[in-house]
């Protein structure tokens, strides 16, 4: 069974380049004179021939430009191939050999803090394009591997070509970060994309990821370089069957908490989201430390209010981060878009942007949608809690009384480390603050029916708008 792979594909791009840069990237034999018939009158049906169009149809094609792109010569060669492919068929399918996506990189303007690395040298990704949403696939899907907190790391032993990697620069609530990708985890570029803003601009990064880069360590890292005031990470798995969009995404959040920590805030597997009556809003702040459950419950809250014409509105998800401002409590959001496990959805899925989601599959594993949010509310800004509610191992819809229930089941929640960064001391406190301003906290059984806990939580809130009243 022929299996497709990321090809990429750089300028100038004639139809000979472009078979060229697949013939590079095959990981079959095949005779390239029998390739080359492609750009013949009469290609011929070779069964070694279908097989190689069968692997392009199946491949994701990112085309590497600096400018707006169109060549119409590939397109008689796309027609060709599709000829071919399906001869009993009038309607030609050529979008299966066109461009999935398209980026547009430009020279970085980062003066990098480790001149040995050279990472000013690496093309950036300015633009994204995409010509289809695509839903993208990864071979495989590894175990888990836990991130540790070491005291140093060995920068003079990493190997970094700098022709191999992408430089993504990316904001997420006054952190800036700088992720080195592989190029051939292009593949993960619209799902960030998606969920985080890119930026070109000569900017401090606070932190910087070296995923999929070569160290003696066989463990995913972190460490604080303090005269340069910037986290390091670095993922060990450095190859293209090891790639992991979670695992991208856990080493992105945790570099976050660590730098919130140190500002004595604390991050989170949280969401938010508005539910209103009449003119009033609350703010319903939603933890739980089964990222899956938590989604699944936000989408049932919105499902709910779609269905009981109940305005709720998501803020933000997956992520979120709780600041004490002047003895008041706020969050923010770190994500401009949504990632969700399709196990997490209901039958009828809430879709906050019809359109635009992209799908994205690990092995067999777990399929994401991923989707930007409506530019409604600014996920960025500091929004006030009004309530708490935490999905964890009780037996019934209660309130807490006491701060120290509340820290055992929020502690489960933190974006962490595998060493001890004690952050319940940060806990305690703004527990103690949401007490202090009469804040809910509501305890909600993690086991339960989504749909059952939405219904219960959305009620009891518009009951408490109506008391308020």
């Amino acid at each position: 069974m022929i299996h497709g792979r990321t090809l990429l594909f750089y300028e100038p791009l004639t139809p000979k380049h472009y078979l060229d840069q697949i013939l590079k990237q095959y990981p079959y034999d095949i005779d390239s004179t029998l390739v080359y018939t492609l750009l013949t009158k009469h290609p011929s049906p070779h069964p070694a021939l279908l097989t190689f169009i069968d692997f392009i149809c199946k491949s994701r094609k990112y085309l590497i430009t600096r400018k707006s792109y169109a060549n119409q010569e590939l397109h008689h060669l796309y027609h060709k191939m599709a000829a071919l492919a399906q001869p009993s068929h009038a309607l030609y399918h050529v979008h299966s050999f066109c461009f999935d996506c398209l980026l547009h990189t430009t020279h970085s303007a980062i003066q990098p803090a480790y001149p040995y690395l050279a990472y000013d040298k690496i093309a950036m990704i300015d633009e994204i394009q995409m010509a289809l949403n695509p839903h993208i696939y990864l071979n495989h899907h590894p175990a888990s591997t836990p991130i540790s907190y070491i005291s140093t790391m060995p920068l003079l032993d990493l190997s970094l070509d700098p022709d191999q990697y992408f430089a993504l620069s990316i904001s997420m609530h006054e952190v800036h970060g700088l992720i080195l990708l592989p190029r051939y985890a292009a593949a993960l570029i619209p799902a960030l994309s998606t969920l985080y803003p890119f930026t070109t601009e000569t900017v401090q990064h606070d932190f910087l990821l070296f995923y999929a880069v070569k160290t003696p360590q066989k463990e995913n890292i972190i460490t604080y370089d303090a005269n340069r005031k910037q986290y390091l990470g670095c993922s060990c798995h450095t190859q293209e069957n090891e790639l992991s969009f979670t695992e991208c995404l856990h080493m992105i959040r945790t570099l976050y908490a660590a730098i919130t920590r140190a500002k004595h805030d604390l991050t989170l597997t949280a969401s938010m989201l508005h539910i209103q009556r009449n003119d009033q809003i609350i703010s319903l702040l939603l933890c739980g430390d089964d990222e899956k459950q938590k989604s699944a419950l936000s989408e049932a809250l919105l499902e709910y209010g779609r269905i009981h014409n109940a305005s709720v509105i998501r803020v933000f998800e997956n992520v979120g981060t709780i600041h004490l401002l002047d003895d008041s409590l706020y969050a923010t959001g770190t994500q401009c878009g949504v990632t969700i496990a399709m196990s997490s959805l209901i039958p009828h899925p809430y879709h906050d942007n019809f359109g635009t989601d992209l799908y994205l599959s690990e092995g067999d594993h777990t399929t994401y949608r991923i989707t930007p949010l409506k530019a409604s509310t600014n996920k960025q800004e500091f929004q006030p809690i009004h309530s708490i509610a935490i999905l964890c191992d009780v037996e019934s819809f209660h309130l807490f009384q006491q701060a120290e229930t509340v820290l055992t089941h929020i502690r489960r929640c933190y974006c962490h480390l595998t060493a001890s960064h004690n952050e319940d001391t940060i806990g305690n406190e703004l527990i103690n603050t949401a007490f202090l301003n009469n804040i809910p906290l509501i305890a909600l059984p993690a086991d339960d029916d989504p749909r059952q806990n939405a219904q219960l939580l959305i009620t009891w809130l518009q009951d408490k708008l109506c008391a308020d009243e």
